[in-house]
């Protein structure tokens, strides 16, 4: 309960828009993933609202991830800026600290997954870690099977 609580908690900034998701995993314990949003405005209103200095032109927008867990709370994914135009993502870091081998990665990949469609990017570009070079097989075949974009 403490995961939902703090998670909820949890502010929004303007301009954002909010997937929220929520899990049980092991020991009765739920898994809080937040996927921030922001949002895209098209040309016209954006010259609208500049023209009230109410806010600048974007080009660019920005998706955020946080997960609460284990009473902790912390962004386990960053992606890059996503531009006007642009079809694609591309993940800067994954780390999951020490929640690894939970099933707790897959989950916060899935729930990216149907982010993105909604937003209608095509491509997730994640470089693998030199960590992890030596399971690339079995995260390629994973990941394969998982995961379908375009």
């Amino acid at each position: 309960m403490n995961n939902m609580s703090n998670a909820s908690k949890f502010m929004l900034k303007e301009d954002f828009k909010r997937h929220f998701y929520i899990y049980d995993i092991e020991e009765s314990q739920e898994l809080v993933i937040l996927f921030d949003e922001e949002k895209e405005y098209n040309n016209e209103i954006q010259r609208r609202l500049s023209s009230l200095r109410l806010n600048p032109l974007k080009h660019l927008r920005q998706l955020k991830c946080r997960i609460f867990v284990d009473n902790e709370s912390f962004e386990p994914i960053i992606l890059g800026s996503i531009f006007r135009g642009q079809n694609y993502v591309k993940v800067e870091e994954f780390n999951l600290r020490t929640k690894k081998g939970r099933g707790i990665g897959t989950l916060i990949l899935d729930c990216l997954v149907e982010v993105l469609r909604n937003m209608e990017i095509e491509r997730l570009d994640a470089p693998l870690s030199t960590v992890d070079y030596k399971k690339r097989k079995s995260y390629i075949t994973f990941i394969l099977r998982r995961i379908v974009f375009n």
